[in-house]
């Protein structure tokens, strides 16, 4: 059984992963700089784990825009 998307799923979808990518570039683009501000402050026990969950958030934003680009690559 194959299971076949509508001419409307397929407008929906593309409407979602249109404000997926805008919004996942600026969570990139964000995440990069706290995580520099964060490293470039001083190493203290905070700014560490701070670098470090900036640093997690920016690797996943890329991998989701990585792996959203092969999906949907033509």
């Amino acid at each position: 059984m194959t299971d076949r998307i509508s001419s409307n799923d397929q407008r929906h979808l593309r409407n979602n992963r249109g404000h997926l990518r805008p919004t996942l570039w600026i969570l990139l683009i964000l995440n990069v700089a706290a995580n520099a501000v964060a490293s470039s402050i001083g190493a203290t026990t905070l700014t560490t784990a701070l670098s470090i969950l900036f640093g997690l958030v920016a690797l996943m934003c890329a991998a989701t825009l990585v792996v959203d680009h092969y999906r949907h690559h033509d």
